[in-house]
This record gives structure tokens, sequence and C-alpha cells, in this order.
């Protein structure tokens, strides 16, 4: 039997999803910016990565390539920002979520991405079915 998420469920998917794909975009526009600046044998001295003040930094140095990243990473995190937003208000909103979010350790994503995911509850006989689908044991 196949079980299929309703329209409200699947657009707070939609928004975790979101929130993955931009996260895992932040991370490789980092990556990418200290490849750079290795490959041209540039070393700014930091105690914090990409802080403001790591910024204003790279900023100073001119490079191209380096500033057009920036500018992405800039936009990429207010989009975080946003997304972030979005999720916290839509746990204020989810009873499941809310609920999950007040296990220590789960934050409001992990809350609403697990409410998402494993909607109806009930569908599942046992929670060794639950933690199956879950990918977390055999």
């Amino acid at each position: 039997m196949a079980h299929i998420r309703d329209k409200e469920t699947r657009e707070k998917l939609y928004v975790v999803n979101d929130r993955v794909a931009y996260g895992l975009r932040r991370g490789e526009l980092r990556t990418t910016i200290i490849w750079l600046l290795k490959r041209r044998g540039i070393d700014i001295e930091y105690e914090r990565p990409f802080s403001d003040e790591w910024r204003d930094k790279l900023k100073e140095i001119h490079i191209r390539e380096i500033d057009l990243r920036l500018k992405e990473l800039e936009f990429v995190e207010s989009a975080i920002e946003e997304l972030d937003r979005q999720i916290k208000s839509i746990v204020a909103d989810d009873h499941r979520a809310k609920l999950l979010d007040t296990i220590p350790g789960v934050a409001p994503y992990t809350a609403l991405f697990l409410a998402c995911i494993l909607d109806d509850i009930n569908r599942f006989p046992d929670s060794k079915h639950a933690y199956a689908y879950l990918g977390l044991v055999p």
C-alpha cells in the first residue's frame, strides 16, 4: 500500500527541501572561496572564517571570482534566514512538529522534517517500523 501525503504536508516538505538545498549551496560556496584563495597562495589570518570582519578582508583583495561568490553567498544566507523564519512559523502552527520540537536536541527544522516524513504515525504498526522507515535501523 502506498502512502500519499496531503497537499499541506507536501508544501511544508518543499520548504524543508529548499532549506537543505540552500544549506548545501552555502557549503559549496564557502569551500570554493577557500579553494580560490589557496589556489592564489593567499592566506588571510582569521579566527572565525566567514565572519563580517573576514569577509571585509576578502573584499579588500578585489578578486572578481571571490567577489562574485561572496555576493552569491550573501544571497544564499538571506534565503536561509527567510526559510528558517518560515520553518519556525510553520512549527508553531503544526501540532506534531511542535511536539517533536520539545525533544532535547531537536530543533524546529528537524521537528518539521520528521513530522512531514512520518506524516500519519498511525500508519506504522509499531515504533520499529517507523524507525526502519526513517532508515535508523535495518
